[in-house]
């Protein structure tokens, strides 16, 4: 092998070396752009003054929301529409009406993105009454469960947070 021949190699060589790492940098952005815009979405429960459970995005990227279910009673309510939270509380025998309290809620419908930094009511239990009776949130609390499946805006790795049942 002469000398032309040994310099032609390890320029092959050093060229297949600089692709190898130029695919290899090239994984490594795409894995690190993943992860900079990862949601993660948490709930917060306030039980001070009636009950109140809060839905955040903490993570660095939107939230875009898959599903969303609420379990009562060994029934469950996949992706509601309508307010379903009235029906459900006379089951579970807490009317607001004899127990004496008002309720907000917000419905994370599938499609919806959720930006970093977002937070939302997700259902707030006001008592109306001063002698307001802890049981009730307590039920509420342990026989209602949502479920909130989510994905960053690659839509790749599905994620859950779980909410009540405690």
């Amino acid at each position: 092998m002469d000398l032309s021949e040994l310099f032609a190699l390890s320029s092959v060589v050093i060229a297949l070396s600089a692709m190898g790492v130029a695919v290899w940098q090239g994984y490594l952005t795409r894995k690190h752009n993943r992860l900079s815009v990862k949601p993660k979405l948490q709930v917060n429960t306030d039980t001070r003054d009636g009950l109140l459970y809060t839905l955040e995005n903490q993570g660095l990227g939107p939230a875009v929301i898959e599903s969303f279910s609420i379990h009562y009673n060994d029934k469950v309510i996949e992706n509601p529409y309508e307010e379903p939270y009235q029906k459900i509380f006379e089951e579970l025998q807490v009317d607001p009406f004899e127990k004496m309290f008002n309720f907000e809620f917000h419905l994370p419908t599938k499609g919806t993105t959720y930006k970093a930094g977002f937070e939302k009511r997700l259902l707030q239990i006001n008592p109306v009454i001063e002698e307001f009776d802890e049981k009730v949130t307590q039920i509420i609390r342990n026989k209602i469960n949502m479920k909130i499946r989510y994905t960053c805006m690659y839509g790749k790795d599905s994620m859950e947070v779980l909410v009540g049942g405690t």
